[in-house]
Order: C-alpha cells, then sequence, then structure tokens
C-alpha cells in the first residue's frame, strides 16, 4: 500500500473536485425544483450562533478554459460566492472592460440568474459618470452568464483613503463623499435602492472620481411583488453586508427599504472614513450584532480621538448624525438631500440639521433652572413631574486641549436618593432635597485610557488595550493627581464631581432609576449584557443632557468622603470633605461586574482612597475660569 503523503497541491485539488461535485448536484437539485431557491431570512433558532462577517457563499466561479467571444481576458480582479469579476480588452476597440462571470455555470439557480438579469437592467438604465455602466451582456462557452462593464483603474474607497491619510485633507474627503452620494442620487431618482453600499464597491478612479459598483442586490423601491425584494438571501445580503446595513435591513424589514437605508450606508461609510472608527460593536452572535446596529447610539464624531482627516466640527457631526439616525424618518430623505448638506457645509453654508440650536441652548440656559426649581417645590408629585422634565433640547458642550469633551450641566434642584418603593434600595439612601446652586462642566464620559495616557505619560497595569475603554484600576489619589497634572496641563482647574454633582447629572431631570430610557440594556454595561468586560465609552444612548455612561461600563469616584447618613433635609451643594484618616471615599454607578440593583442612579458605593481595582475609574469636572469650590458641606472634618 502506498503510504507516501499526499502533496499539498494534491489535497487542495483533490477537496476542489469534492467541493465541485457537490456544489453541482446542490444547483442540479435546485434547479429542478428539489429545494427551495430563495432562502428566508434568518430563524430565530439561529440569532444565537457566532457570525463571521466574511462567512463564505456559494463556492466561486471556475477559472474559465473557455475565452469570451469578442474579449481578450488578462487577469481576474476579483473573487466572490456570486461571481468572479475579469480584466480584458474589447477585442475589436482595445477598450479596457471588467467583466463579471456568475458562478454556476449552467446549473445557476433560477433566483441568481434573476438577480444577476436585474443588475443588468439596471445598469443598462442608469447613466451617470460616477456609476459603472453596462456595454454588453451573453454566456460563456460553457454556459455560464457574464455582463460587461466599464473598466475602473482605481482602488476601493477604504484603501484609497487608509493610503492617503497623511496627505488628503478633511475637506477633499467630504467632496469625494459629495460625488459618491450625487451618484447613489441618481439610483434613487429612478426609484432604485442599491442596498449594498460598502467600500469594496466603491471604486476611486486614479483621477480621485468613485465609482459605483455591484447593483446586484438593488432593487426597485416601488415593487413590492418580486419575491426577491422581500427576502433576504443569507449570503451576500445579510452577512456580507452587515457593517453597513440599516437597522430595517439588518432586521429583514424589507418593506420598509427605501432610499433613505443608502443615505444609512452611505453615512456609516462617512462616519468611519472621518473618525476612523466604527460606530459601534461589529463581533458576537448574530443577536449581538442587529441589535447593535439597531439600539447602540455610535460615539459622538466630534469626539474621535484620532480623527485621520483632523477634528470634526459639531456642524458637520450633525450632518453625520443625520445620515445615520436609527429611525429612516429622521434621516435624509435621500443620497442628494444629503450631498446638498454637505456642499452646504464645503461654502459655509446654512444646512438643514437642527437650524435652532442656538435657541434651545438658550432656553437651555435660563429657563431650565427656574423649571427644575418649580419641580422642587411641588416635591410632592415630584415622581410624576420628572417624568415630564425630560430636556428636549442640547446643553452647551467644550472640548478641552486633551481632546475631553464637556456639558455644561445647568444650575436647580432634585431629589438624591431613592425611596422605598425602588427595587434594590437600600439603607444609604434615604432621600432628600437638594439644590445645585451654580452650573458646572462634566465630562461627557467617563475619562478614557487614551486621555489618561495623554495626561499622566502612562497607563496603570491594568490598563493596556484600546484608548477608547474608561482607565479602570485607578485609586481615588491617582484621580486626584490626574486632575491636578490636567489642570497643570490646560490652565484651567479641573476636579472629580461631588457626589451630590454626580447624581443630578445622572439623573439629568428625571426620576428613573437608570435615568435615559429607563432600561439598564440601553443606558450602560453591566454585568448581565457586557460579557463582564470594558466597552469604549459613548457606546451606550446618553441621557436626557448627553452624557454617556453614568450607568455601569467603570464605577466613578466622586470628591465626597463617605458617610452613612446624609440626613433628609434640604441641602445646597453638599459635600464631605476627605480627611484621608483611613476612611472611604464615595464611589458612584455601578461596573460591568456589577448587578442592576447596584448600577442605579442612587446606589452608593464606597472604597478606600488608596485601593485600586478592575473596573474603578472616574470622570472630572471642569471648573470655569473663576470660581470658587462649593462651600456648604454636611458632616464633620473628623
Amino acid at each position: 500500500m502506498d503510504v507516501t503523503p499526499n502533496k499539498p497541491d494534491d489535497e487542495q485539488a483533490r477537496a476542489a473536485a469534492v467541493q465541485e461535485s457537490i456544489r453541482r448536484q446542490i444547483l442540479a437539485a435546485g434547479k429542478a425544483g428539489a429545494r427551495s431557491e430563495i432562502i428566508e431570512p434568518i430563524s430565530p433558532s439561529r440569532m444565537d450562533d457566532p457570525v463571521t462577517l466574511d462567512e463564505a457563499g456559494p463556492s466561486p466561479v471556475r477559472a474559465l478554459e473557455t475565452a469570451i467571444g469578442g474579449y481578450r481576458i488578462e487577469r481576474e480582479i476579483s473573487r466572490g460566492g456570486q461571481a468572479t469579476v475579469l480584466a480584458a480588452a474589447q477585442e475589436s476597440t482595445g477598450r479596457k472592460v471588467a467583466i463579471k462571470v456568475m458562478a454556476g455555470g449552467p446549473f445557476v439557480t433560477s433566483s441568481n440568474r434573476q438577480r444577476f438579469e436585474r443588475e443588468a437592467k439596471i445598469l443598462a438604465e442608469l447613466q451617470h459618470p460616477g456609476i459603472v455602466g453596462i456595454i454588453d451582456r451573453g454566456r460563456t462557452a460553457d454556459g455560464s452568464f457574464f455582463i460587461v462593464m466599464d473598466h475602473v483603474d482605481g482602488e476601493n474607497l477604504d484603501v484609497f483613503l487608509s493610503r492617503r491619510r497623511r496627505t488628503l485633507r478633511q475637506r477633499a474627503v467630504l467632496r469625494l463623499f459629495v460625488k459618491i452620494a450625487h451618484a447613489v442620487h441618481e439610483a434613487h431618482s429612478g426609484g432604485i435602492v442599491h442596498r449594498d453600499l460598502k467600500p469594496s464597491n466603491i471604486m476611486v478612479d486614479q483621477r480621485g472620481d468613485p465609482h459605483v459598483l455591484d447593483f446586484g442586490l438593488a432593487h426597485l423601491a416601488c415593487d413590492q411583488t418580486d419575491p426577491l425584494a422581500l427576502r433576504l438571501t443569507i449570503t451576500g445580503n445579510v452577512v456580507g453586508s452587515l457593517p453597513w446595513a440599516s437597522p430595517e435591513q439588518a432586521t429583514g424589514n424589507v418593506r420598509e427599504l427605501a432610499a433613505t437605508s443608502d443615505v444609512y450606508s452611505l453615512g456609516l461609510l462617512l462616519y468611519q472614513a472621518l473618525t476612523g472608527n466604527s460606530p459601534y460593536p461589529l463581533t458576537g452572535t448574530l443577536r449581538e450584532i442587529t441589535r447593535n446596529i439597531c439600539e447602540t447610539m455610535p460615539p459622538a464624531p466630534e469626539t474621535a480621538l484620532e480623527p485621520p482627516f483632523g477634528p470634526i466640527d459639531r456642524k458637520l457631526a450633525n450632518i453625520i448624525r443625520k445620515a445615520i439616525a436609527k429611525a429612516p424618518a429622521r434621516r435624509y430623505a435621500n443620497a442628494g438631500a444629503l450631498a446638498a448638506d454637505l456642499e452646504n457645509y464645503l461654502h459655509g453654508r446654512p444646512t438643514s440639521v437642527a437650524p435652532g440650536i442656538r435657541w434651545r441652548r438658550h432656553i437651555a440656559e435660563t429657563l431650565l433652572p427656574v423649571v427644575m426649581s418649580l419641580a422642587a417645590a411641588v416635591w410632592v408629585v415630584s415622581d410624576y413631574l420628572s417624568q415630564l422634565l425630560l430636556v428636549p433640547f442640547e446643553l452647551p458642550r467644550a472640548v478641552n486641549s486633551v481632546g475631553m469633551e464637556f456639558i455644561q450641566v445647568p444650575s436647580g434642584s432634585f431629589r438624591m436618593g431613592s425611596g422605598t418603593d425602588e427595587s434594590g434600595m437600600r439603607n444609604d439612601e434615604a432621600w432628600h432635597m437638594v439644590f445645585i446652586s451654580r452650573r458646572f462642566w462634566i465630562g461627557r464620559t467617563e475619562v478614557t485610557r487614551g486621555q489618561y495616557q495623554r495626561v499622566m505619560g502612562t497607563l496603570p497595569a491594568l490598563a493596556r488595550e484600546d484608548p477608547r475603554l474608561p482607565v479602570d484600576g485607578i485609586s481615588w489619589d491617582g484621580a486626584v493627581e490626574f486632575c491636578n497634572r490636567l489642570s497643570t496641563l490646560d490652565g484651567r482647574s479641573y476636579r472629580l464631581p461631588t457626589e451630590a454633582e454626580w447624581e443630578y447629572a445622572c439623573r439629568a431631570g428625571t426620576g428613573l432609576p437608570f435615568s435615559g430610557t429607563g432600561r439598564i440594556d440601553d443606558m450602560g454595561w453591566y454585568a448581565q449584557n457586557s460579557g463582564k468586560r470594558l466597552h469604549p465609552v459613548g457606546w451606550k444612548q446618553p441621557n436626557h443632557w448627553g452624557l454617556h455612561d453614568m450607568i455601569g461600563n467603570v464605577s466613578e469616584w466622586c470628591a465626597d468622603e463617605y458617610q452613612r447618613n446624609l440626613g433628609t433635609e434640604t441641602l445646597t451643594d453638599p459635600v464631605v470633605p476627605s480627611t484621608r484618616f483611613g476612611l472611604a471615599q464615595v464611589i458612584r454607578g455601578g461596573n460591568v461586574f456589577a448587578d442592576p440593583p447596584a448600577c442605579r442612579a442612587a446606589s452608593r458605593g464606597k472604597e478606600r482612597p488608596e485601593n485600586t481595582r478592575p473596573g474603578l475609574g472616574f470622570r472630572v469636572i471642569m471648573e470655569p475660569k473663576t470660581t470658587t469650590q462649593p462651600t456648604t458641606r454636611i458632616g464633620s472634618s473628623r
């Protein structure tokens, strides 16, 4: 018996032959009607399966054994589950072309053939310099279907941008996206939705002009009867394009697919290009990824730590936010409207986004303290009022020299602590009225590892990973030292928030245990949804004042020394001084190791000031240029 090991090439050839045989049998069975030709949307039973975004689809096209009449094949450009794209030259004219040859040969299923024919029809109808046009179509000698298109000599969008991070200016990137949006709008004007906009489907040529490719998944927005338009295939449509899918597409709600779905994908591409980051986690099970797409709010674009093409101002960030709104009705109606706002921004003209922001900010600064004080005066019905007094306007923001973003919280009053009817309430949370007499600037997020390293020049042993994660393993002493160094570096005073300031900012005008929507899964990372690991700041929804991660992720040090009995009388700007006589400091907010009761707005924790542990971090307050520290204190100096 021959026991000589097979050569790797032989093994690969044998495996390929077996795969090809199986594929032919499946395709033949499908053609004969032995199985459904269209795969239904993913069933609920598969929602917890791990997802690989590059999951393979049908077997790729075999290397062509015969030439395509009238064309000289030069090389293979790309190979995927549905087709192979070849570079060729038209023999009669020498014109450079790209030939897309469909997988399956003579055994192709009718559904895939319909999709291929739809793409050819759509390309024939679209005439725009930013859309790759069709030249010819037909079948090869072995029965494979093909279409011939203009050849674009260039690079995929992501490759083009990544290679020019140091040379391309932000305005040039925006002008590029204006051209892309205009090309997509040409399709929208004809009632065509692309449905698969992603970096690999946008080529940028040698002159810097973009070209939109691959309308194989496109459909007419007005056609709600086509079975191909009303069902999603597992390959390419759900899994392959998931990172750029709109919420309605990710959930298989195809009847809601419209031009706004393409706007969402364009907005994501713009977000990724300008921030250098993905807007939310794209790892885990299909259920987790889909939930992130549908529910997780992306970090504010203007807070990106190292934007590759320069800082993103608020006006541009608002355009991006509108494009990637979760609800289709809140996005731009089509790609043309997005292009128009980008052009308005480039030319310094007013945009369609948030035209009343200054007016709302004025209202926030002047009327909110009055409203909050009135709520305090009728505290008997404060639980009811707290559900109504949700701040529907944007508070002032500022960014310091280290790139930390702060939100100016208005002065006002609130009920600190919890009532006996609140689930998880503890004895040290007795409620009492507190007045915050002045506005203050508080960090929009917890201090990140990147920010900490910029100020301190090093990181704690526990914090050696992603700079977007909140820094943890920090003692109270270490947090105070960070504030002192930041004060010296930035030329203004920084400190830890008082316990009252922290809870006031966390509640943001509501009486809900978890602030914001009132649902802990919306607002923060805790033991049951975090995998007991930290997550980048700003990925959960903000509260009504725009603050992220007040609930969960890391617990946060406060300036106060822990005191069990806070009393029941009304207090103004309370803070318990730190005596440093071995007593504990207050920590707030819960963390990724905590259960929901410990993450409530009223929940109080404590830790010795010199101690460090995983999941213990902080956020800071930035003092105005001229100010004094809170003076009204409770408790003895001990």
